[in-house]
C-alpha cells in the first residue's frame, strides 16, 4: 500500500498534470502528499547592480517568496482537498535533491509529469524524468504532457485501467507488479487491477548453414519456457495479494530484436483478442537494473528510450541489489 507519494512541481501548468493523478492514488490508499518545490543556488541567479550594489540576493528572495505562495495555493486546491499534505522549498539540483528526500520521506512513489524532450535536446539537457529513471531507489510515475490519456483518469465511464508490464526474465523483475497492480485499481472505477505480462525474446534467425525446422524449435523452446516463467510470475503475484487487491492478469510472449518498440506498439496498440477485437493499455510498467535486466536488454537503456517515445504514462521500478530472503519478506509486506 501507497503511504507517501512525492510531487516535484517548478511551477509549471505541465508539472500540475501530476497532482490529480498523485490525489487519486493517495485517496486509494490513504496516503500522504509532500509538493516540493527547489530552487537554484543563490551564486546561480543573474548577477547585476543596482545603485552600485548586487541585486543576485534580492532576485533569490523574491523567488522564495513566490515559491511559498505558490506552494500554498496548491496544498489548498481543491484538487488536493482532504488528503494530508505536507511541502518542502528547497535550494540545489533536483536531480540529487529528490532521491534523498523521497528516502527521508519514506516515500513510496514519485508521480511527475515530464515534457518528454527527445534527440538532441535530450541528449544536450538531459531531464529529471531521465535522471530519476537512473538514480530513484522509488518507482517513479511518469506522466506526459498534454496526454490525451490522462483525461481518462477522471472520466465517468472509464471502468478499466489496464497496465502493460514489461518483464526481463530477471530476478526480481517481477517486483514491477506490486506498485503496477495499486495503480491500475486505483484507476479503475470497479477497483479490480488489470496487468497485462509481456515478455519479449529473441529471436533466432537461420544462417546459411543452418536447418530451418532446428531454428524454429530453437524459436518456439525459447517460447514455451516464456510462457512457463510468465505462469510462474503470475500465480506468485495473485497468491501475495490474494485478499488485498481483486486481478486480472494476462499474458503473451512475443519474438522480436526491438525491445523498445515493441513495448511501446503492444502498449498503444494492444493484442488481438479472441473475438478479433483490440484494445491498447493505459500506461506501461517495467524494470532497469542499470548493467542488469531492462537496461541490458540487447545493449540499450529501455526505459530511457521509451520516456522520449511513448505518449504512455510510464512507471519505471529501479531495482536494488538485496539479498533474496530480503525481497521475499518485502514482497510478503506489500
Amino acid at each position: 500500500m501507497f503511504q507517501h507519494i512525492l510531487v516535484p512541481l517548478d511551477g509549471s501548468t505541465c508539472a500540475e498534470e501530476a497532482l490529480p493523478v498523485a490525489s487519486r492514488l493517495a485517496r486509494a490508499n490513504g496516503a500522504t502528499i509532500t509538493v516540493v518545490r527547489i530552487l537554484a543556488q543563490t551564486q546561480e541567479y543573474p548577477y547585476s547592480l543596482v545603485d552600485g550594489y548586487p541585486a543576485m540576493e534580492e532576485c533569490y528572495y523574491q523567488e522564495v517568496s513566490e515559491a511559498t505562495d505558490y506552494l500554498e495555493k496548491v496544498i489548498y486546491s481543491e484538487t488536493l482537498r482532504g488528503i494530508a499534505i505536507q511541502n518542502e522549498l528547497l535550494v540545489g539540483l533536483p536531480n540529487q535533491i529528490l532521491p534523498s528526500l523521497a528516502r527521508r520521506k519514506h516515500s513510496d512513489m514519485i508521480v511527475m509529469c515530464s515534457r518528454g524532450a527527445t534527440g538532441i535536446k535530450r541528449l544536450v539537457l538531459g531531464s529529471l524524468a531521465q535522471e530519476l529513471i537512473r538514480h530513484s531507489t522509488v518507482p517513479v510515475f511518469i506522466l506526459r504532457k498534454g496526454c490525451a490519456d490522462m483525461a481518462a483518469f477522471n472520466r465517468a465511464g472509464q471502468q478499466q485501467f489496464r497496465i502493460l508490464v514489461a518483464l526481463d526474465g530477471s530476478e526480481g523483475a517481477e517486483d514491477a507488479l506490486l506498485p503496477a497492480a495499486r495503480i491500475s485499481a486505483a484507476f479503475s472505477t470497479d477497483g479490480v487491477s488489470r496487468l497485462h505480462l509481456l515478455h519479449i525474446v529473441k529471436p533466432r534467425h537461420a544462417g546459411n548453414k543452418q536447418d530451418p525446422l532446428l531454428t524454429n524449435q530453437v524459436n518456439q523452446r525459447k517460447i514455451d519456457e516464456s510462457l512457463e516463467y510468465l505462469r510462474k510470475i503470475k500465480v506468485g503475484v495473485q497468491q501475495r495479494l490474494s485478499g488485498k487487491i481483486p486481478m486480472e492478469i494476462t499474458s503473451s510472449v512475443v519474438l522480436d530484436i526491438n525491445v523498445p518498440e515493441t513495448i511501446i506498439q503492444t502498449a498503444e496498440q494492444g493484442l488481438s483478442a479472441p473475438d478479433g477485437s483490440t484494445m491498447g493499455y493505459s500506461a506501461i510498467a517495467l524494470v532497469t537494473h542499470c548493467n542488469h535486466g531492462l537496461s541490458y536488454w540487447f545493449g540499450a537503456h529501455v526505459s530511457e528510450h521509451m520516456l522520449g517515445e511513448t505518449r504512455l504514462p510510464l512507471l519505471v521500478i529501479r531495482m536494488q541489489e538485496q539479498p533474496a530472503a530480503t525481497r521475499k519478506a518485502t514482497l510478503a509486506d506489500s
